[in-house]
């Protein structure tokens, strides 16, 4: 069953002072991103460490409004059988490419929601790393250093091993509308975690039948939304 997964930045090719890589794990209004480091050479890169291998479905990244890149390769990777599950172990594959656009018409002032879809051979084939190479940046009057950014990062998927052959159903293992990279990243993360934990006891007592007080939960987290 897909969910969002938990991961660490463990290899960037540099950061600028105050926009360290580290930032996109803190999604909220608040965020500040990465930045590569002023006058960058390209391509700068990030590497992604999932706290546990899965099978990836879904990519989701909030770009930089100004510092943006004109082509985002992605690819994923692991390491051998018996290996570490270090960096320098990893072995990537190239899964494809996405071309932000450069954000002219909006006056560099927005930001960009790129969501890439994992197709499914029908073979599973769980990793651990995703790496992320941004190449050269657009040029424009707000990015006189020739950098390039990312916000934020949701990446879903299927923890190896996690699938459910008996039927059972855990509510931590349920994808919500409210893990949508969208609404996380202008919503206060107490504000989220709340809903969050509705959402779960919402589902708890529509499964038991509980159809009155579901709706009252729903009807609260409405209110949250709003807050």
């Amino acid at each position: 069953m897909p969910v969002r997964l938990d991961f660490r930045v463990v290899e960037s090719t540099s950061q600028d002072d105050g926009f360290s890589h580290s930032n996109i794990l803190e999604i909220g209004p608040q965020s500040k991103g990465w930045l590569s480091s002023k006058y960058s050479i390209y391509p700068q890169s990030l590497v992604l460490l999932l706290s546990t291998p899965a099978q990836i479905e879904q990519i989701q990244m909030l770009g930089n409004a100004w510092a943006v890149s004109t082509q985002i390769d992605i690819q994923v990777g692991e390491v051998a059988r018996g290996s570490s599950r270090d960096r320098k172990n990893a072995h990537f594959m190239e899964l494809g490419s996405v071309f932000p656009e450069s954000n002219e018409q909006f006056d560099y002032n927005a930001r960009q929601l790129i969501t890439v879809e994992i197709a499914d051979d029908g073979r599973p084939c769980p990793v651990s790393f995703i790496k992320l190479v941004f190449h050269k940046n657009y040029q424009n009057k707000k990015n006189q250093y020739n950098q390039v950014g990312l916000t934020a990062i949701s990446i879903i998927g299927t923890p190896a091993g996690s699938d459910n052959t008996e039927g059972e159903f855990n509510l931590d293992q349920v994808l919500s509308p409210y893990d949508e990279l969208s609404f996380l990243v202008y919503t206060d993360t107490e504000i989220t975690q709340l809903i969050l934990k509705l959402e779960k006891r919402k589902l708890d007592a529509a499964g038991t039948e509980r159809f009155e007080y579901a709706k009252k939960i729903k009807e609260a987290i409405d209110e949250l939304c709003l807050a």
